[in-house]
């Protein structure tokens, strides 16, 4: 029914029914089109094959004819038609498991949606192809199927995946002998940067393609370079430049079909040929017809002559029909028999069914004992139940009222703090020496920052956790009161996450906090020096990262943390060995120090 054969490098004649169809590469594309007919067959040919492959249910033949009918269909400008018809042709190549089939016809697809600028449609085909040539190890078909989805995702103006695309694509260099991959490639780019309005770019992409072009000798690859340039030029609104590349393009490809029409001219004694030997084919075929008819004829006689004797045997049947009734009258006589049979075993199964009954009848009862059981147990469950129920609430109200009483207790916690607190403020009026009372003002609002801490936990909802940006906000602003700092001079800054942390990590976690800022407020400005204070307070690497840093003098040149003995760094490194945390100490623009807790509770 159809049949192909190659003529030349590039070209493919289809012969369907007697008609032949001229196939040829697109310019650039690497896809097979139409382009030439002896005669119109579209409704006459590829009908009649489609007809014979639905009687034949030949779903391979039916695909081949759908995907014929989608390019003829295509050569008319019909893309509607053509698209029905293709993806009827690649559902079929599916069903068939035919992936070089879905291939082909998927990249026809590709052209008609582009051509028709249904840009996102394009694109899921491009990427289909690309997952198709992957599964086939299509390494050409593969590439093609990158770049085309750089020319959609242009058109969709999407140009940072376009972009991505483009960079991470293999150097074109690396591709070999397949000049028509580079080819594209430059155009791609060239279209890209076009587009985005670095047109010097642009333009060296396009000569780059125009040089690869040049070096094919065949003007359909640089007429693809400039329909591209013509096509971009266009979609920026620069008409007069994009016609001006499009009579270049026009001008191209009139000499390239015209020097293909120079070559099919040269094919006229073959298919001449062709023609001569059908009509010795179809003369042959008419002969074996007449002799078809003839034994035919023969067939009919044999046959008359066995009807004359099947009137002959009709007599003896007749015959044998009367032995047959004598037959049939001994026959009744055997059923009356068996029918007497058939009503002893009637009363034998009707016993049989009373005994099923009755068993029936035991069955229901053991159901109705069963239902009383469930219903039994069900009520015991019940009743357990609101045991439990109630056991739970018993419970509960002892939990609100544990919870009370450890508010409560917090409570007395804390005022007994802040009476601690207040008696280390009395006590350090009574001192002269500077050194002992700035001792006990440390030590008061170390006891402070332990009584902040309780009072956040009779405040919350939960008893055994902090809140913690709440919470330094209160201990610095603490910190800040005692030591008469002005606002406006010495600001805070803070960047705590919302941790919801256990009194255990709070508490040395807040003695570290309030050694480090008494530090900074201490020693970091002098002479009314202005700066700020900064807390940070984050999860980081399944731990906590505190940093707090100040905008002052910075810690004293040639420090080291591990043999200062001073109480306050030595209270740091104890509580930092709780936390199982590392203390990085320096200086940027100021003192920072840093902890990378790994010991850390969530409440």
């Amino acid at each position: 029914i159809a049949h192909k054969r190659k003529v030349g490098a590039g070209k493919t004649w289809v012969k369907v029914g007697v008609s032949e169809v001229s196939l040829f590469s697109y310019p650039g594309s690497g896809q097979m089109m139409m382009v030439t007919f002896e005669q119109d067959y579209r409704s006459n040919n590829l009908s009649e094959v489609t007809e014979y492959a639905f009687k034949n249910n030949d779903k391979d033949l039916r695909a081949t004819a759908a995907e014929y009918l989608g390019l003829i269909y295509s050569i008319f400008q019909s893309s509607t038609q053509s698209t029905e018809y293709f993806n009827d042709a690649l559902a079929m190549r599916q069903k068939l498991n035919d992936d070089k089939g879905c291939l082909r016809i998927s990249e026809q697809l590709f052209e008609l949606h582009y051509k028709d600028k249904r840009f996102d449609s394009a694109l899921w085909f491009s990427r289909m192809n690309e997952s198709m040539a992957a599964k086939l190890s299509n390494t050409s078909s593969f590439h093609h199927s990158i770049i085309n989805q750089v020319f959609a995702l242009i058109r969709l103006r999407r140009f940072t995946d376009a972009q991505n695309v483009l960079t991470t694509f293999s150097p074109p260099n690396n591709h070999g002998t397949d000049i028509n991959i580079r080819l594209r490639f430059q155009i791609a780019w060239g279209n890209y940067y076009l587009t985005v309005g670095e047109r010097e770019k642009a333009l060296t992409a396009y000569e780059k393609a125009i040089k690869l072009a040049s070096t094919t000798n065949t003007p359909d690859q640089t007429a693809l370079v400039y329909g591209h340039m013509s096509e971009s030029y266009a979609q920026l609104g620069d008409f007069q430049t994009a016609y001006d590349y499009g009579q270049k393009y026009f001008e191209l490809m009139k000499n390239f079909y015209r020097n293909s029409i120079t070559e099919l001219s040269k094919l006229d004694n073959l298919l001449k040929e062709d023609v001569t030997n059908s009509e010795i084919l179809y003369l042959s075929s008419i002969n074996k017809l007449k002799e078809l008819r003839f034994l035919r004829e023969l067939e009919l006689t044999r046959n008359l002559q066995e009807e004359a004797q099947l009137k002959d045997s009709i007599l003896q049947k007749e015959k044998l029909l009367s032995a047959a009734l004598e037959r049939e009258n001994t026959s009744q006589s055997k059923e009356l028999i068996s029918q007497q049979q058939m009503s002893d075993y009637l009363k034998l199964e009707s016993t049989e069914q009373q005994k099923k009954l009755r068993a029936e009848r035991r069955v229901r009862i053991i159901l109705i004992v069963g239902v009383f059981a469930l219903v039994t147990l069900g009520a015991v469950t019940l009743h357990q139940y609101r045991g439990v129920k109630s056991k739970k609430e018993i419970i509960q109200r002892q939990a609100n009222d544990l919870q009370v009483l450890m508010k409560e207790i917090h409570h007395r916690v804390k005022n007994n703090l802040q009476i601690i607190s207040s008696l280390l403020d009395i006590q350090s009026l009574n001192l002269t020496d500077k050194q002992a009372v700035e001792a006990i003002k440390e030590g008061r609002n170390r006891v402070q920052s332990m009584a902040i801490l309780h009072q956040h936990l009779y405040h919350e909802e939960n008893i055994r956790g902090i809140i913690m940006p709440n919470y330094i906000a209160n201990l610095a602003e603490n910190l800040f009161a005692s030591y008469n700092i002005n606002p406006d001079k010495i600001s805070l800054k803070t960047d705590i996450e919302k941790l919801n942390l256990d009194v255990d990590t709070v508490i040395p976690l807040g003695l570290v906090i309030n050694e480090l800022v008494s530090n900074s407020l201490k020693y970091a400005f002098k002479n009314g020096q202005h700066g700020s204070v900064y807390i940070s307070l984050k999860e980081k690497d399944n731990g906590l990262e505190l940093v707090v840093k100040d905008s002052g003098q910075g810690y004293p040149v040639g420090m080291d943390s591990q043999q200062d003995k001073t109480f306050g760094l030595q209270l740091i490194q104890s509580f930092a060995r709780k936390l199982k945390a590392t203390l990085n100490l320096y200086n940027d623009n100021g003192a920072v120090a840093s902890l990378q807790i790994k010991k850390i509770k969530f409440a």
